[in-house]
């Protein structure tokens, strides 16, 4: 399931998960953002991934979305990699 959104991955992985997926730090994915790759291009995709049980009693795997922009990768360069200059937003989340 790809692209949901917070309340879709709430009623499948339940509020709690989504909470501490939200807090767990981001890494860069190496993959291609949505107009292109991370380097030098408009935006570059970052991902944080938590594995619990779903609302079923299921092993899921819930991912959080980001993306940043130059802008936002330049300033994190000038703080020494300290991604809390910059205010992050999910994009979208995913349930594998």
């Amino acid at each position: 399931m790809t692209n949901i959104t917070r309340n879709q991955a709430i009623e499948i992985a339940g509020e709690d998960a989504v909470h501490a997926l939200e807090g767990v730090n981001c890494q860069p994915t190496g993959r291609v953002g949505f107009n292109g790759a991370c380097q030098g291009d408009e935006l570059c995709e970052w991902a944080s991934s938590l594995t619990t049980t779903d609302t079923d009693g299921d092993h899921v795997t819930v991912r959080a979305y980001y993306f940043t922009t130059n802008e936002q990768d330049r300033e994190m360069r000038e703080a020494d990699g300290d991604g809390s200059v910059i205010e992050w937003e999910i994009s979208h989340y995913e349930i594998i």
